[in-house]
């Protein structure tokens, strides 16, 4: 029974070691992993913040451009517009077309006419001829820049779609590997004192054996020192 009781603590903690140092592998990967991602999360967040920047510098450009664009259409179509009207005029178009020639948008051909215009003297009794034609090429490249807008603004929402999943399921993973690691430091440290346990239960045990061992052998020694002095 001693015997039978010391293999099986002898067996209960190489089961449990071996258990242990299971969740001790695991543990070190799943903390490997939760570096991994704390650090692809804070490139995330990084590369989602300046998307949004340039997002939000190109959007208020190109609100800037179609109101300005808007404001010197409505301008340009009065009768009599005043000097200094003219003068806003021309600096609201001539911003128009330094980003629409940044961003790339109408034709060469249709900047180029816009570039002509800016070109003539308000003064000059060719430039009520030359706004006649310009009105409807500003009125295009307006839409165009209206255009650019609506498809920044779609892309734009399908990029910050993107991003907000991909820190969401980041966080969902890291949460989850914190708890899985929690759970694991549990089970490691419970091992551990189940292990010490019983370790100290097979000290004992085979303290015990070793005395019933000792026991024994006095008595079969004495048994046989009788049997002598029987047989003399």
């Amino acid at each position: 029974a001693g015997r039978d009781n010391i293999n099986t603590l002898s067996a209960k903690i190489a089961e449990k070691t071996a258990g242990k140092e299971d969740k001790q592998t695991e543990l070190k990967e799943r903390r490997a992993n939760q570096e991994a991602m704390t650090k692809e999360l804070k490139q995330t967040e990084v590369r989602f913040a300046q998307e949004r920047a340039e997002y939000e510098a190109t959007a208020a450009d190109l609100s800037k451009a179609i109101a300005s664009l808007e404001s010197a259409i409505k301008a340009m179509k009065e009768t009599q517009p005043a000097a200094a009207s003219l003068l806003a005029v021309r600096q609201s178009i001539q911003s128009s077309l330094d980003l629409a020639e940044v961003l790339n948008i109408a034709s060469a051909e249709r900047r180029q006419a816009v570039r002509v215009f800016l070109q003539v003297d308000p003064s000059d009794p060719m430039y009520k001829y030359h706004s006649g034609g310009i009105i409807e090429t500003l009125e295009n490249l307006n839409k165009e820049f209206v255009e650019e807008k609506r498809t920044l603004d779609a892309d734009w929402a399908e990029t910050k779609k993107t991003y907000e999943d991909s820190i969401a399921s980041l966080n969902k993973k890291l949460d989850e590997n914190s708890k899985a690691m929690d759970q694991l430091e549990e089970g490691i440290e419970r091992l551990k004192g189940e292990i010490a346990e019983a370790r100290e239960s097979l000290v004992n045990a085979e303290g015990v054996l070793k005395d019933d061992q000792l026991y024994l052998t006095d008595v079969t020694v004495r048994c046989e020192v009788r049997a002598k002095d029987w047989d003399q």
